[in-house]
């Protein structure tokens, strides 16, 4: 019997889950909802990615030029 009430209780998560799953933008049935959703997660990840790189950009820029032109650049002054 405790192996039915797993059975029933692993029944309810999975009827739980697919619950979920549908509410999801994504897994709609307009094309349209999908696309705009894909497209919002693409949009995040974009700039979750974007953020960091330009920092990093930044760093190696401000080395590069720390490097070759160590007492700032003339302004012919």
């Amino acid at each position: 019997m405790d192996e039915q009430q797993q059975i029933i209780e692993l029944e309810r998560k999975i009827a739980a889950l697919e619950e979920r799953l549908s509410s999801a933008i994504i897994f709609d049935k307009s094309l349209i909802k999908r696309a705009l959703g894909v497209f919002g997660y693409n949009l995040l990840a974009q700039l979750i990615l974007f953020v960091p790189m330009m920092i990093i950009f930044m760093i190696f820029a401000s080395m590069f030029t720390s490097l070759f032109f160590p007492g700032g650049i003339d302004q012919g002054w």
